[in-house]
């Protein structure tokens, strides 16, 4: 029986075979050759050429469920050097939130010009730096999405970091954002290095953020009534403390480039939060600072936060004298705390000189013989 087998195969009558069964089934639908090689469907990036800001920071627009959402890339991935992904607060985007601190702790301790930044704006936060008074062209209100589910947020930043190849990161997020990358800790502390959480916090939305967001359910978010008092409530939520007109002004100034109907859908997915518990933030394995300004709205919400979070990888600052958004107020007060939690992770001055060599300052390159320009 072998045999005959054998020289059944060792003729051409199979071949016979072969053809007559594909001619009568040449019109039954088959799956595609290459179905082995084929891979679930993702979204894509929108972006096609790259684009960069004012500033010359490579821009990169994803879609998403909410719309289009931008990143920002301080820095060359590829390079290999340590990576800060920053996640804001809501009304205001990266620029509003972490501009300064980052423009001066560079300043303040050259080893954070190693650093590769990637600012992730929430969606629909962006806007363009030659614009006409209707914001960018991809923003795109969808009404049925009435808020931006923190969990969902939290997803899209393990998306982003997987198609731009990022292995690890240290999260920097403030307010909204502390909850947003908490979601995230929970289930990749893996990707993390460590974390910094600016005015965090883990309970339920208070009565007074309940009833706005009432209002909001009742009036309407396009009310312009509603809008502005928004704006108002933003500014004294980030300003406890009296602040010079200039910082009101350009906060006032962000607040307006950036699409109030997405700003407020940030809001209300942060007023429908969930109650973060002892058992759930235990899977938490990663570095963390959270730090609390002395005069937060939520000073005594993130004192009890911090409690529950892991005592051996927690580190916790109240700093004196200061409120909610500590990036763009005091900038210069976290720098002492950050850059202390940054050498905790071994990322010191020395450990990144020998791995990526010192660095060159701009006035060397532009004399060309490494002297330094007077």
């Amino acid at each position: 029986m072998a045999t005959n087998l054998s020289n059944y195969i060792k003729s051409n009558n199979h071949n016979k075979l072969d053809q007559a069964l594909n001619d009568d089934y040449k019109d039954f639908p088959c799956p595609p050759s290459n179905i082995n090689q084929q891979k679930p469907s993702q979204k894509t990036i929108i972006s096609k050429q790259q684009k960069y800001d004012k500033f010359g920071n490579e821009t990169i627009d994803f879609p998403t469920d909410y719309g289009t959402q931008r990143v920002t890339i301080e820095g060359d991935i590829s390079s290999g050097k340590p990576i800060i992904m920053t996640y804001h607060d809501i009304g205001i985007n990266h620029r509003a939130c972490f501009t300064s601190f980052f423009t001066l702790i560079r300043e303040y301790d050259p080893k954070f010009k190693y650093f590769t930044l990637v600012h992730i704006d929430a969606p629909q936060h962006h806007y363009d730096d030659i614009e006409n008074e209707h914001g960018p062209s991809t923003i795109y209100n969808d009404d049925k999405v009435e808020s931006f589910d923190l969990l969902e947020l939290a997803s899209q930043i393990e998306e982003i970091r997987s198609k731009l190849g990022i292995e690890r990161f240290l999260a920097f997020g403030v307010g909204a954002a502390s909850n947003i990358f908490t979601h995230y800790a929970m289930n990749y502390s893996d990707r993390l290095r460590g974390m910094v959480l600016v005015n965090g916090l883990g309970s339920i939305a208070s009565w007074r953020e309940w009833i706005f967001d009432q209002l909001l359910w009742g009036i309407g978010s396009k009310s312009q009534f509603l809008v502005d008092s928004f704006q108002g409530s933003l500014l004294t939520r980030y300003f406890p403390k009296v602040q010079s007109q200039e910082t009101y002004d350009y906060c006032l100034d962000q607040f307006d480039k950036i699409d109030a109907p997405s700003s407020i859908k940030y809001f209300r997915g942060f007023v429908r939060r969930t109650e973060f518990t002892e058992k759930q933030l235990a899977r938490i394995t990663c570095k963390t600072l959270i730090i609390c300004g002395e005069y937060s709205r939520v000073k005594n919400e993130t004192i009890a936060f911090q409690k529950m979070m892991p005592r051996q990888y927690t580190t916790f600052v109240l700093m004196s004298e200061t409120g909610f958004l500590l990036t763009e107020s005091c900038p210069q007060k976290l720098c002492s705390s950050i850059d202390l939690f940054v050498q905790s992770l071994g990322l010191t001055k020395i450990s990144l000189e020998n791995k990526f060599g010192k660095l060159v300052e701009q006035n060397q390159l532009e004399n060309g013989d490494g002297t330094v320009g007077l």
